[in-house]
């Protein structure tokens, strides 16, 4: 008998996928982008306003952004 498990997957070996690749260029290129936006910003928060480092306001937008595409995707069908 084969060493391989049902479906065609060997136990025990990482595969790299396009989509983790992509994954990590978007990941790399937001983190430099935040790095080179460090200048201070005010954000108009409804009645208020409110002032931060630009990176912290892009990084919680970023986080945003991966939460609500976390919250929204499609499971796949079994």
């Amino acid at each position: 008998m084969s060493d391989q498990q049902a479906g065609g997957k060997t136990p025990g070996k990482f595969r790299i996928t396009p989509k983790m690749v992509l994954g990590a260029i978007i990941i790399v290129l937001a983190v430099w982008f935040v790095l080179a936006n460090r200048d201070s910003a005010r954000v108009q928060l409804f009645v208020t306003s409110v002032g931060a480092p630009l990176w912290l306001v892009l990084l919680v937008t970023f986080l945003a952004g991966w939460l609500t595409g976390w919250l929204l995707r499609r499971r796949k069908q079994d």
